[in-house]
């Protein structure tokens, strides 16, 4: 079977058609696009995605830690003022 290559903006109307209510939105798509989390094809200036492995992306979830503040100790390393010698 072939894989269903669809545009950004057909991914967004298939979506909007199956659940009209989403809330995925175009800026999450191209996030995930762009970090590489979905993969794509570029031919020229077009980019295709596969449709069914975004679905399966949507569905699954990620299982990547979300990124967590500093602790207290590191806060300090991390954002102290320090005196410049002039």
């Amino acid at each position: 079977m072939l894989p269903r290559m669809r545009t950004r903006d057909k991914c967004m109307e298939m979506i909007k058609q199956d659940d009209p209510e989403t809330a995925l939105t175009r800026s999450s798509l191209e996030y995930l696009i762009r970090s590489g989390r979905i993969p794509r094809v570029e031919i020229g200036n077009k980019i295709l995605i596969n449709y069914d492995l975004l679905l399966g992306h949507l569905a699954k979830g990620t299982d990547e830690p979300t990124e967590s503040l500093p602790d207290d100790e590191d806060l300090a390393n991390v954002a102290a003022i320090r005196k410049i010698k002039i």
